[in-house]
């Protein structure tokens, strides 16, 4: 590729965008990519781009930021002003959540050539149902992880973590609530989101699929009745979210498992005297962390026909990972040889045999590790990831 490429990062909204957009822009130089990275923090840096960007658009390939990023400008009295809709250089947005979670922006912004990539593979019918209007083309393509050991140090370092837990629980809350309820939404919806809910505690599906199945029992499939529920997944996956991710954790104190916990909000959970309780911790100080613990254990967020970056980070870094099943995490690996995946019908039994297992026994975890971090290495890294936007783009549009 003769043009160049652009990456926006920022350390605005969430702690990874630009430790991501730097490993991604990596990823690209690796590939032989003439590439320029962006700071939106410095406005010397911003107008340079914007320069090159508007005035001689046909030197660059395309650009890439985390969302939106990159995407939007503001005039002199505020108002929001769309370059990328004025303009033919495509723009890739890496996504950080599924397209409901009210937090993800960038779907509906203006742009002639736009690519979005997905985190889970089942949510790309909803681009055109929410967005009809929007040219935009969505590609499945989870984060990739980030390698913070050396390569000699990975089976090597001193892993001082049994079992490491990082994520965040809303605070001051105990337990998740149906909040559709408190909203005021019509009875029929409401139904509907029960039902969805009471298979989604069982079933590790997504909110998206859950809604699905529910409308097809009522004969409700047209894509008028799908549109009509779109609104209401946010608060779907709120819920959803919070109870696996409580009862995943809660499977472990269960078990008699203490697990060190990186994360907000885990203080007011109704068994927080079974946790290791660690707060908060900058996301550089997070990798360092996986880079020390014999497991890393998660939740699966809503990604499930997808995956986090968590999962590839801890391979990379030695660690075994136990996690939520994902269709998807079942493809990549074999479960039971290179990650372990647990359930919501038996995954109390899953979990309460597997992890001591992989703590007491060090040639089974390295067993694990190894052909997990094999597999990681050779698919799942930044660079895995700039290779596939290279291909889409080019695909796509010809550049």
């Amino acid at each position: 590729m003769a043009k160049e490429i652009i990456c926006y990062h920022t350390n605005r909204s969430h702690v990874a965008l630009r430790p991501n957009m730097i490993s991604l822009a990596d990823g690209f130089r690796a590939l032989g990519c003439a590439v320029t990275e962006c700071d939106l923090d410095n406005r010397a840096d911003t107008d340079a781009c914007y320069t090159r960007l508007l005035s001689d658009g046909n030197t660059i390939a395309f650009t890439v930021g985390n969302n939106d990023l990159g995407m939007v400008l503001h005039d002199e009295n505020g108002a929001p002003y769309y370059p990328y809709d004025a303009i033919d250089t495509p723009h890739v947005s890496v996504m950080l959540d599924v397209p409901y979670n009210p937090c993800v922006t960038g779907f509906d912004t203006p742009c002639r050539h736009h690519i979005a990539t997905l985190l889970d593979r089942h949510v790309a019918p909803i681009l055109p149902l929410a967005w009809p209007k929007k040219r935009m083309a969505g590609i499945f393509l989870p984060l990739g992880g980030t390698q913070a050991l050396a390569e000699e140090q990975v089976f090597s370092a001193a892993r001082p973590y049994d079992v490491v837990v990082s994520s965040v629980f809303p605070k001051g809350e105990a337990w998740p609530r149906r909040r559709w309820h408190e909203e005021g939404l019509p009875a029929a919806a409401c139904s509907i989101l029960d039902e969805a809910a009471d298979r989604l505690e069982l079933e590790p599906k997504n909110s998206w699929d859950g809604v699905l199945d529910v409308l097809a029992t009522r004969g409700f499939s047209s894509d008028a009745f799908k549109r009509r529920m779109l609104p209401y997944l946010p608060l779907m996956q709120r819920y959803i979210k919070q109870y696996r991710r409580l009862k995943a954790v809660e499977f472990l104190v269960r078990a008699g498992i203490t697990p060190d916990v990186f994360g907000d909000g885990w203080e007011g959970v109704p068994f927080a005297d079974g946790l290791r309780l660690h707060g908060p911790v900058p996301y550089e100080e997070m990798l360092a962390i996986m880079g020390k613990a014999k497991v890393v254990y998660q939740d699966n967020a809503e990604f499930a026909n997808g995956a986090h970056d968590r999962v590839f980070t801890a391979m990379l870094n030695g660690a075994v990972v136990v996690s939520e099943e994902s269709t998807y995490l079942a493809e990549a690996f074999e479960n039971g040889k290179d990650i372990v995946l647990f359930d919501w019908k038996t995954g109390a039994g899953r979990v309460a045999e597997s992890v001591p297992a992989l703590i007491a026994d060090e040639t089974l975890r390295l067993s694990f590790a190894l052909r997990a971090y094999g597999k990681a290495k050779a698919h799942h890294t930044w660079q895995n990831r700039a290779a596939r936007i290279v291909e889409a783009v080019e695909l796509l549009y010809g550049v």
